[in-house]
């Protein structure tokens, strides 16, 4: 009876320890709810006005551990007494307040300074009392990537940790898993076993997405942005060949107004059209613009007071279609604030009219889309469309509108819940119509579809990898909802947080995303100025981790990091410890060129003119010359190809086929006819024919046979006076270029400093000599 009463004692002892930490915790939540976020009022040091002009990623200090950079930002005194009821919370024995504590110190919440081995204590406490998902994944990570040399590294640790999140419903684990599955990363590849984390991931993604409204749906604005590609890329502008990730769907739209203003369509009002496009912008907002709903309404009101008086009434057949597209298209965006209440107060009357009049103008199927959703506005009505609506919708559907064509699937795949799931044929035609056309979720249906063998049944025939893609691809554009850490990691880069921005993306690229990868390594590995004044201390273990990013990007096709990890293999890292390995850089730079990249068909050809990394290591001067002439070609056809009015370089290709040349011509090869004889050069080969003067054919043979095998011959060499000023017109050429190229560099760097509201930037600018540089010959 004694020891009864003692363990009901500690029953209730440990009831009242629980409802104490319980009210600490949400004490402490909502205590902490209520701050402002974290940069309010503070001036971010990349925006849209400078943004243009390239990012700069300064040394990373290893004593402070941290960037040396001159924005240092102090913690939000307010929210100390919350974290103070946090630990009282913790001390009580709340997991969730242990947790969130271990959050606090890992991601710089409230703008307190990071300390990842406190965060690492914390996280353990949290999984002491009971599971927390989160917190294993948070341990995962921490032993997975070892915080940057702060804490020791444990990828065995990791893995368990990852299973035990994974387990407990943590989305991030669950991705983790399903990338290191599918790609064979710390275990054999498996894509079955991919396939069923990804499928989890999104149906879990999709239980939340059905919850929203279509238009919140069909406004998310993507981070998921490789950094290099402020900067033209890893290799710069006009160089670098992977497609850039800083273009979406509102740039490639705003893009429009130059196309339209470069290619001079015959206006009659620019006025009109610069309304529409400034309205755009601010009812989308942007990386570096926020949305305002009240500036895009006064602009779409000022647009369709510019086209009532330039084309109303009898006038209305001046106007080219362009005009009255862009007319159309403010007074649809108008009706589309008035029917949300954006900016203006919510009235569906003149949503309708303005609707009505949009659609007089210039027809178009999302016209017909409004249309039919207006007809579901009735309080009265409960169901499906209306027989109106209907008609409308399958009238969009017909003239191509995805958007329509993806609900009119809907209703039949899914009408009761998002994840009970029936197809046939039509249904099934329509969604994969719509997933062609990026509908979002469109995409988790078709492969669902695929996944359940119905698409198998009607004759499309998928393998493990397609239905792997389809799943990642859906989740990886939902990304507002399943990888909030992309969006941190991007503010923290704008507000020059860069370890905290490192931070945010390596947790994407643990679980694949390729952007993340490339951010990640380039956050890791500081790119150099072209003239630094005091060279950047390179870490080893950074430079590490920093390649080992760079080879999963590789392995999902990044043209550049597969580039760029040839560069680095060819030249090695004394301060990692790597030497030169031209047997792997020869094999990443054939992985590229193997996948049309001009730039890895001109360092493979580097390699096989000096017979680095070849077989044998031999050198051979045809084998140079085809990759320098493929080089060429896929540059040609990649500016065909983007329609570029600034066409990339082929210089460098040119110089090194001349250089070839001279190469032939000293070693006197009687193959010289089949080297190339188009170009610039060809002339001066014409010329050269024409002074040439016979060779004794057997000295001809012996010097060919000894440079082939990559020896040397000794024999006396007869160069031609007019070979000598072709070469000297050659480097003075090559030199002149170069000099031209460093002065633009300082006047653009002139600019920066002269322009206004680039102070900030320009604080940390000063500080350095020189530009970037990134292409490596």
């Amino acid at each position: 009876m004694r020891l009864l009463r003692q363990i009901t004692s500690l029953n209730v002892l440990a009831l009242c320890l629980a409802l104490n930490s319980t009210a600490l915790f949400n004490a402490a939540i909502d205590s902490l709810r209520h701050l402002p976020h974290k940069y309010h009022a503070l001036t971010p040091i990349y925006t849209s006005e400078n943004i243009d002009e390239g990012i700069w990623i300064p040394e990373y200090d290893l004593h402070t551990q941290n960037y040396k950079t001159n924005h240092v930002y102090k913690p939000i005194p307010e929210a100390s007494a919350g974290i103070s009821l946090l630990e009282q919370a913790v001390e009580a024995g709340s997991s969730d307040a242990a947790a969130a504590l271990g959050d606090i110190y890992t991601f710089g919440n409230f703008l307190v300074p990071t300390n990842y081995t406190k965060a690492l204590l914390y996280y353990h406490k949290a999984i002491a009392t009971k599971a927390n998902g989160h917190a294993y994944f948070m341990l995962g990570y921490m032993y997975s990537t070892g915080m940057f040399g702060e804490i020791p590294q444990n990828k065995q640790k990791a893995a368990v940790y990852y299973e035990f999140a994974a387990k407990n419903d943590d989305l991030n684990a669950i991705l983790v898993l399903a990338n290191n599955f599918y790609h064979g990363i710390g275990r054999a590849a498996d894509c079955g076993v991919s396939k069923f984390y990804y499928a989890t991931a999104a149906r879990k993604t999709m239980s939340v997405l059905s919850q929203l409204a279509p238009e919140t749906i069909n406004e998310f604005l993507t981070y998921n942005i490789a950094l290099p590609d402020y900067n033209g890329g890893i290799y710069g502008r006009r160089v670098s060949e992977s497609p850039s990730s800083t273009t979406n769907k509102v740039s490639n739209f705003l893009a429009l107004r130059e196309s339209i203003r470069d290619l001079n369509f015959e206006s009659q009002d620019s006025n009109l059209i610069d309304y529409y496009f400034n309205a755009y912008e601010n009812y989308h907002g942007g990386h570096f613009k926020d949305r305002n709903y009240t500036e895009a309404y006064v602009n779409s009101i000022m647009c369709v007071v510019q086209g009532d008086e330039k084309f109303g009434g009898a006038y209305f057949e001046l106007a080219t279609d362009i005009d009255k597209y862009f007319l159309s298209k403010c007074h649809g965006l108008l009706s589309k604030l008035y029917l949300n209440g954006h900016g203006v107060q919510r009235n569906l009357t003149r949503a309708y009219a303005w609707l009505r009049s949009a659609q007089k103008i210039y027809n178009e199927p999302e016209t017909l889309l409004t249309f039919a959703q207006f007809h579901n506005l009735d309080p009265s009505y409960t169901g499906g469309f209306t027989d109106k609506g209907l008609r409308y919708l399958r009238d969009a559907a017909s003239n191509n509108s995805a958007r329509a064509a993806f609900i009119l699937s809907k209703s039949g795949i899914a009408p009761k819940h998002p994840l009970q799931t029936t197809y046939t044929k039509s249904n099934y035609d329509l969604v994969k119509f719509a997933a062609k056309k990026d509908i979002l979720e469109a995409l988790f249906y078709f492969a669902d579809a695929v996944e359940s063998g119905f698409g198998a049944s009607v004759g499309d025939k998928y393998e493990c990898e397609h239905v792997v893609g389809f799943y990642k691809e859906f989740v990886e554009r939902s990304e507002k909802i399943v990888l909030p850490h992309i969006k941190y990691a991007f503010e923290e880069f704008r507000y020059g947080n860069f370890k905290n921005s490192l931070l945010g993306f390596l947790i994407a690229a643990e679980q694949g995303l390729i952007n993340s990868q490339i951010s990640a390594a380039y956050l890791l590995q500081q790119l150099e100025p072209l003239f630094p004044f005091k060279k950047k201390i390179q870490h080893g273990s950074r430079i590490r981790s920093a390649i080992a990013y760079l080879e999963l990007a590789s392995a999902q096709d990044h043209l550049d990091a597969t580039v760029l990890l040839g560069d680095f293999y060819s030249t090695g890292f004394n301060s990692a410890n790597i030497s030169a390995d031209f047997t792997q850089a020869f094999a990443y730079y054939s992985k590229a060129a193997l996948s049309a990249s001009s730039h890895g068909c001109y360092k493979l050809g580097y390699m096989y003119e000096y017979g680095l990394g070849s077989p044998n290591n031999t050198k051979d001067y045809f084998m140079a010359k085809r990759y320098y002439d493929l080089s060429r070609k896929y540059t040609k056809d990649r500016d065909l190809s983007q329609l570029s009015q600034i066409k990339a370089s082929t210089f460098p290709v040119t110089l090194a086929l001349l250089r070839l040349r001279f190469k032939m011509l000293f070693n006197g090869s009687s193959n010289e006819r089949e080297l190339d004889s188009t170009g610039w050069f060809s002339t001066f080969e014409k010329l050269r024919k024409s002074k040439e003067v016979e060779k004794h054919e057997n000295t001809a043979q012996a010097k060919s046979e000894a440079h082939l095998e990559g020896g040397n011959y000794d024999g006396d060499d007869e160069y031609e006076t007019f070979d000598y000023i072709v070469l000297i017109f050659t480097i003075a050429f090559f030199v002149y270029m170069a000099l031209e190229n460093v002065r633009g560099h300082f006047r653009r760097m002139d600019r920066r400093r002269e322009a206004p509201g680039n102070q900030n930037v320009n604080a940390e600018a000063n500080n350095r000599f020189g530009v970037q540089f990134f292409f490596a010959i």
